[in-house]
């Protein structure tokens, strides 16, 4: 924000494009960082799928 703002003053009342801003900086990183997360998820999915795969071809190849 442009001005610096007292938030502990209790008859402080911000305007609907302060509390507009405040939002739009609160929350700004959020799509990156779920993003992110999402992106490790799935990777940690993936090599947990070859590793299972793996294992269950080994336990089939012990059967035959």
């Amino acid at each position: 924000m442009a001005r610096a703002t007292n938030f502990g003053d209790p008859s402080y009342e911000p305007t609907d494009e302060e509390l507009a801003e405040l939002m739009h900086e609160a929350f700004a990183e959020v799509p990156a960082r779920n993003a992110a997360g999402l992106a490790q998820i799935r990777r940690e999915i993936a090599e947990l799928r070859k590793l299972a795969l793996a294992r269950l071809e080994q336990r089939l190849s012990s059967l035959k």
